[in-house]
């Protein structure tokens, strides 16, 4: 709930309520992980809203404090789950720069949910 506020005070500008709604997500992942009962979508959202701060407050986290490798991906990308988070990770992708595996997480998104192809943040990864 709290990364979904954030992406809409986000599009509506409102940065100082993102970045507070973005930190109270990752806190409650934080404290999931801690508990040992995260999910696979958990990751991949916490890695999303660090990858938003990273852009709009970059004093919040560094780059370097989350990044993932290479396999790391490929695994989340491979991973059973929902079709919500793998629009969060096609996005994140995107946001990086990782165009071939942005499109393949999309496409496994559209495949659960087709409505995925015309999200504002991903049209532009959705075949044409």
């Amino acid at each position: 709930m709290w990364g979904e506020l954030g992406h809409s005070y986000r599009k509506d500008n409102q940065i100082g309520n993102a970045i507070s709604a973005y930190l109270k997500a990752i806190k409650i992942i934080d404290r999931d992980t801690l508990r040992g009962n995260i999910a696979i979508a958990d990751k991949i959202f916490d890695y999303q809203y660090k990858l938003i701060l990273t852009k709009i407050f970059p004093r919040i986290y560094s780059r370097d404090s989350f990044k993932l490798d290479s396999a790391k991906l490929v695994e989340l990308l491979n991973s059973d789950t929902d079709p919500s988070a793998l629009a969060a990770l096609a996005h994140s992708l995107f946001m990086e720069g990782n165009i071939q595996l942005a499109k393949k997480a999309l496409e496994k998104a559209t495949i659960k949910c087709p409505i995925y192809q015309t999200h504002p943040d991903l049209r532009i990864l959705a075949p044409k």
